[in-house]
């Protein structure tokens, strides 16, 4: 009797192999991402809508709610990175 060999289990471990290393390239991705915030960085309403998949609308409301805190330079609307990420973590915010 000759066992013979399943090549589909070699692509099952092979493709969960890969799966392992992209998690782990995402997740060390997120954590430099999140090191490297500068607390200083100022960023415009279109950076956040198109970074973060806000729209304007959803800006301004948090704007008039007090949940987004914002400055004024002159005509220029600036917002904290910083503020805006833990904004768009506590409102569920998602591209």
């Amino acid at each position: 009797m000759e066992i013979t060999h399943n090549p589909f289990l070699d692509i099952q471990l092979r493709i969960e192999k890969l799966e392992a290393l992209l998690i782990n390239a995402i997740s060390e991705l997120q954590n430099n991402y999140c090191e490297e915030l500068n607390p200083y960085e100022r960023i415009t309403r279109k950076q956040i809508r198109q970074e973060y998949c806000v729209s304007y609308g959803t800006i301004h409301n948090g704007m008039n709610n007090g949940s987004l805190p914002y400055e004024k330079l002159g005509r220029k609307t600036l917002f904290n990175r910083v503020a805006v990420e833990a904004w768009v973590k506590k409102g569920g915010v998602k591209c």
